[in-house]
C-alpha cells in the first residue's frame, strides 16, 4: 500500500514537471526533474531528454551533452549518437567523433543484451561438448581447453566492462590533468569545458583517466560522470 502511494506520488510529481516544461517554465521544470532523478525511480529517459533540451535552450551545451549521454545509455540509438557528436563539433569540444573506440561503445550499448545472450549460448554449448567428451572418456585437445578458458574470460570481461569503465564530461572552464593523484603532482595538460574523457577508475578525490593511451589524473569534482 505504501509503495503504491509512493509510485502515485512520483507520477503526480513527474506530471507537474512535464506540465511546467510544456508551459516553457524551464527553470522550475529543471529543478523538479533533477529532484526526481535524485530521489525517485521514475521514467529517467524522459527526465534526461527534457533536461538536455532545457540545457541546450539555455546555451549550456556541455550539460546538454551530459544529459543526452545519460539518455543514450538508457536508449542507445544512432540519432542520439549523431546529435551528441554534432553538438560537440559545433562547440569545439574534444573527445567525441566517430573513432573506432566510440563505434565499439555504440555497438556495446545498443546490442549488450543480445551479445550477452550469444556469449551465454556459445559458452554453454562449448561446456556441453567438453562435458560430453569427458563422460564418453574421449581425449580433449589442449587447444580446445585453452580456447574455452579464453572464451569464459572474454565473456566475464564483456559482462563487467561497465563496472570498470565510464566516461566523464568536463563541467569546469579548465581542468588541469596531472601525472599522479595529488595536487603536488606535475601538471601535464588541461581540458576545456565540454571535453569528454575515458574514466577507468578512481582514487580518493581523483579520477583515473585514459588519455592518448596514458594514465592521467584529474579531480572528480570537475566532471559529470556518465553512469
Amino acid at each position: 500500500m505504501i509503495q503504491a502511494l509512493d509510485i502515485q506520488s512520483q507520477d503526480l510529481f513527474q506530471k507537474k514537471a512535464d506540465s511546467l516544461f510544456s508551459e516553457k517554465k524551464y527553470s522550475e521544470a529543471s529543478d523538479l526533474y533533477l529532484e526526481l532523478l535524485d530521489k525517485h525511480s521514475i521514467n529517467r529517459s524522459n527526465a534526461y531528454l527534457k533536461l538536455a533540451f532545457i540545457s541546450e535552450q539555455k546555451g549550456d551545451f556541455s550539460k546538454a551533452i551530459y544529459f543526452l549521454s545519460e539518455y543514450f545509455n538508457l536508449n542507445p540509438s544512432e540519432s542520439t549518437f549523431t546529435k551528441i557528436n554534432k553538438m560537440a563539433e559545433e562547440n569545439s569540444f574534444i573527445g567525441y567523433g566517430r573513432s573506432d573506440f566510440n563505434f565499439l561503445l555504440l555497438v556495446y550499448e545498443r546490442f549488450y543484451l543480445w551479445i550477452c545472450l550469444v556469449l551465454f549460448l556459445i559458452v554453454g554449448f562449448s561446456f556441453y561438448l567438453l562435458l560430453l567428451k569427458k563422460i564418453k572418456r574421449e581425449p580433449t585437445a589442449l587447444r580446445h581447453k585453452v580456447s574455452f578458458v579464453f572464451l569464459v574470460l572474454f565473456s566475464l570481461l564483456f559482462l563487467n566492462f561497465g563496472d570498470y569503465y565510464s566516461q566523464g564530461i568536463v563541467k569546469s572552464e579548465t581542468v588541469y590533468v596531472r601525472q599522479a593523484p595529488s595536487s603536488a603532482s606535475k601538471v601535464i595538460g588541461n581540458l576545456g569545458e565540454g571535453s569528454r574523457v575515458n574514466v577507468i577508475g578512481e582514487k580518493d578525490i581523483w579520477l583515473r583517466l585514459l588519455i592518448n593511451g596514458e594514465i592521467q589524473f584529474a579531480k572528480k569534482s570537475d566532471f559529470w560522470i556518465i553512469d
